[in-house]
């Protein structure tokens, strides 16, 4: 297992790959599958070595698609967002669309992830309910996930 003690200045991919994310200074620690063995080593990233993450991948991670839900209930809608490393990218900004019924922007935390919530309002439209969601990076084009729909089925 390998890890960083402080993501937003350097990441590690699971293969060992380290990347610069900003300046800083960061504890790189890689773990024996066992956890019987640890060893760390400092990395120090200056502005020369700060490579900008690319986003690898937008994913709806719930609700799953097809969810039904009843009057008055909340959904709380997940988006992950992870560099060309497969490593959790945060600070990414993220815009979720509920199509035609509304939008929720925010910034994806420390593991990547960014939840949107709505409550269904009482005696509200039943049917199908698209999501859509983007995510960009510093001044990325958008990358978009694949919609997902929900179902709200009424009482």
């Amino acid at each position: 297992m390998r890890s960083s003690d402080t993501a937003a200045v350097a990441t590690v991919s699971s293969t060992g790959l380290v990347t610069g994310v900003a300046k800083g200074n960061a504890i790189i620690t890689v773990t024996t599958v066992d956890g019987g063995f640890t060893s760390s080593i400092t990395v120090n990233v200056t502005e020369s070595t700060v490579v900008q993450p690319v986003i690898g991948s937008v994913v709806i991670t719930s609700p799953a698609s097809g969810t039904e839900y009843k009057w008055n209930s909340w959904v709380y809608i997940t988006v992950n967002v992870k560099d060309t490393n497969s490593v959790a990218l945060p600070g990414a900004s993220v815009t979720v669309e509920i199509v035609g019924v509304n939008t929720y922007t925010g910034t994806t935390d420390s593991a990547g992830n960014y939840t949107a919530s709505y409550r269904i309002p009482n005696r509200s439209t039943t049917g199908t309910f698209k999501v859509d969601a983007e995510a960009t990076y510093g001044g990325s084009e958008p990358v978009h996930a694949t919609s997902i729909t929900f179902e709200v089925t009424g009482k």
